[in-house]
């Protein structure tokens, strides 16, 4: 089990402002506060509402913590909680912490507190559970359904810790949340098949008709079945809701959330590959929140997987159809974290041998639905391999061997069946009835789009200094620079195309991954296009980039309402549009006029439009949901 941090706990149950005080008296850690008694609270004039709280939080403690027995057998209570009476059989070392101005008249025989019972909440031998009296291995591992703090590996605990901290960052309460009480069957259904036309599409993370069976299992118990984990079915109905979910559905998906972290806060009997995906899901949910916390439990999820595929045994033992399923389910972490890596412009933690740890026969299906699901997963492995060439430093000779990459990219979407074709998707099209396939393809090929885009970033900003003479490059690689550019615009407006589809037909998401980055990478991309025509002179196009990364702005612009980082990235973009517009505006016959919004008094139009250009640079490289 993941014993939370005693100031953790404090503010758990609202004791953040009594923490000082106890901390003053010597009552700093778990071992001393076991110990207070009545007269100790009294004599720190705590008020009768946090007394009660630190009995609550005691005996909540002495109840989830499973206890630890020595080599005799003989209980973790019995050893280091002696009875106060008891003090002269074995001192109670502790109490010789606390602090100089602590009452100095406090006996050890006064410690028999009033309100207390009789010496301690979890020290009296009478309230120890049958537990107590076993060993370790006379225990069955259904005595108590948490796990030993010696079974968890280091990136369990490491995530464990992390979704404490963001259940204490989101204010949350575990006493105000029933996590027994189910939601109701049609919300979560609904989210859940959310989840799966959306996200779940884009990221294997449950097989589809084992998710709907979890589901159906959790509302509809049969005997003889296995019933469902209910935090596996509370992970999908968040990200469904939170991430993938309407603005209206705003407030459930925030109640999602937080039973969700909730139940993941405390001890669970699940495995440690589930929790993979547990963590992954979280990290998914935060990615546009906190994109360190989203990094933490990556990490772990990451390190969680490649244990697994590392063991000779677990590949060994484990049936070969389980294996698949978890071995996509890890590359899909692999795929996130490279992802989030390219957008942040952080270090990659995934290497080369996270890709070939095991090699996983090809799916020979002719179902739709899983011949879309492997296109997907080559489009994650695609972009992996993107994010490792990013790794390194991309100078103008990048550029030669990034087009390698944008060919192999190309011949993968002209091998897509003709479903997932974006030419398949548009207003008028009869043939497309499903909206729930609509919603996926949209979603697909925003994610697409935006892989195209990310990696060459740098070649574009690269390829703006040496038009503005900062620094010299050689012909041949002025012209992979040109061919990278161009690729990426027209993938941008592609993606722009795409952005007006979600709009009409409501699809936008305030948490959405996919979309927000994607709508900032084409934006900026297309207002770098425009700032480059206008210092090279050509005017008459600039009005058509222009109306592209306004589609883009829209998306940003609804997000921005219920989404914090959806209005830096707006905010900034709007400045950036807004003064090309004027640049635009501006007669070609002046040389000078008068401007109040730049630094300078008194600017040529040259000036401005080297000035903007410069911004669109520095907003190219710089991390985009940080």
């Amino acid at each position: 089990m993941i014993v939370l941090d005693y100031k953790v706990t404090l503010l758990r149950y609202r004791l953040g402002l009594s923490e000082r005080n106890l901390s003053s008296n010597g009552f700093s850690d778990w071992e001393s506060i076991l110990g207070i008694t009545e007269d100790d609270m009294s004599q720190m004039q705590l008020r009768l509402g946090d007394r009660r709280k630190i009995q609550r939080m005691i005996r909540d403690y002495g109840s989830s913590c499973p206890p630890k027995c020595n080599e005799t057998g003989s209980s973790w209570y019995t050893t280091k909680h002696k009875r106060p009476h008891d003090h002269q059989q074995q001192p109670r070392s502790h109490r010789s912490v606390r602090h100089p101005t602590a009452d100095a008249s406090l006996s050890e025989g006064s410690r028999q507190g009033r309100g207390l019972g009789e010496p301690t909440i979890v020290a009296t031998e009478r309230h120890r559970s049958p537990i107590c009296d076993t060993t370790v291995g006379q225990r069955s591992p259904a005595t108590y359904q948490i796990m030993r703090p010696q079974d968890e590996s280091e990136p369990v605990r490491l995530g464990q810790d992390e979704v404490c901290h963001i259940s204490v960052s989101l204010c949350i309460n575990p006493n105000l949340l029933d996590t027994n009480t189910l939601p109701q069957e049609p919300v979560t259904l609904k989210n859940v098949k959310t989840f799966l036309q959306c996200t779940g599409a884009l990221v294997y993370l449950w097989d589809p008709s084992d998710a709907m069976q979890q589901v159906r299992s959790l509302y509809h118990p049969v005997g003889g079945t296995v019933p469902a984990n209910l935090v596996e079915v509370i992970a999908m109905a968040t990200v469904g809701s939170y991430c993938d979910g309407t603005l209206e559905e705003n407030a459930s998906s925030d109640q999602f959330l937080q039973q969700f972290v909730s139940i993941l806060s405390f001890p669970l009997s699940i495995g440690t590959l589930p929790r993979m995906r547990l963590f992954a899901c979280l990290a998914i949910c935060r990615l546009t929140s906190n994109i360190e916390s989203a990094r933490v439990l990556l990490l772990c999820a990451l390190n969680i997987g490649r244990e697994a595929f590392a063991s000779p045994s677990f590949k060994a033992e484990t049936p070969k159809v389980k294996l698949r399923h978890w071995w996509k389910v890890f590359q899909s972490v692999v795929f996130l974290e490279s992802w989030l890596a390219n957008n942040t412009h952080q270090n990659c933690r995934v290497n080369h041998e996270d890709l070939n740890l095991y090699e996983a026969p090809l799916s020979q299906s002719h179902n739709v639905t899983e011949i879309c699901q492997e296109q997907i997963f080559q489009l994650g492995r695609l972009s992996t391999y993107a994010s490792l060439f990013t790794m390194r430093n991309m100078e103008e000779s990048s550029a030669m061997e990034g087009k390698h990459y944008l060919n192999v990219l190309t011949q993968w979407r002209e091998s897509l069946p003709p479903l997932m074709q974006l030419s398949h998707i548009c207003l008028d099209d009869p043939t497309v009835s499903d909206f729930q396939t609509k919603h996926m393809l949209l979603q697909f090929h925003i994610l697409f789009l935006s892989l195209v885009i990310e990696p060459y970033r740098k070649c574009m900003r690269v390829l703006g200094k040496v038009r503005m003479g900062n620094i010299p490059i050689g012909t041949a690689d002025l012209e992979a620079l040109t061919s990278v550019e161009d690729y990426c615009v027209v993938s941008a407006r592609q993606s722009a195309r795409v952005a007006s589809l979600v709009q009409f037909d409501n699809l936008v998401h305030a948490h959405s991954w996919t979309l927000l980055y994607a709508c900032y990478v084409g934006c900026i991309i297309l207002l770098h296009s425009a700032m480059q025509m206008l210092l090279q002179g050509n005017r008459d196009a600039v009005g058509l980039e222009l109306a592209h990364a306004s589609s883009h702005l829209g998306i940003l612009s609804v997000c921005s309402y219920k989404n914090e980082v959806a209005r830096r990235m707006y905010g900034r973009l709007q400045v950036i549009f807004n003064d090309a517009k004027d640049l635009l505006a501006l007669p070609t016959n002046i040389d000078y006029m008068q401007v109040t919004t730049w630094d300078e008094t008194i600017a040529s139009p040259n000036e401005m439009v080297m000035k903007v250009a410069v911004e669109c640079q520095e907003a190219l490289t710089e991390p985009t949901l940080s």
